[in-house]
């Protein structure tokens, strides 16, 4: 499964750090695994590994870099995290 990070946080290419961190809070709330209505354990996991992606300018640009000819895709999980690779689109 492929995902958008930006669209999975709804936030758009230029968001910045408090709009990022926003956008996190309000996802993280809706998917949390205890809320009864909306709780969704594999977004809220998904949507933990999005920001801490884009929250790092780093990691940041090489995920926009990748994203122009690579797919990023979840993986199982490991301990302590997801894991995140990508697939070359040759």
């Amino acid at each position: 499964m492929t995902e958008d990070f930006y669209e999975l946080l709804g936030v758009n290419k230029t968001a910045d750090e408090a709009e990022l961190k926003s956008a996190y809070k309000k996802a993280a709330r809706k998917f949390h695994p205890d809320n009864a209505e909306t709780g969704n354990e594999e977004l809220f996991k998904k949507v933990g590994a999005a920001y801490e992606v884009l929250k790092d300018p780093q990691k940041r640009q090489i995920f926009s870099t990748a994203a122009l000819s690579r797919t990023w895709v979840f993986t199982s999980p490991r301990p302590g995290g997801i894991s995140r690779k990508y697939r070359d689109w040759e």
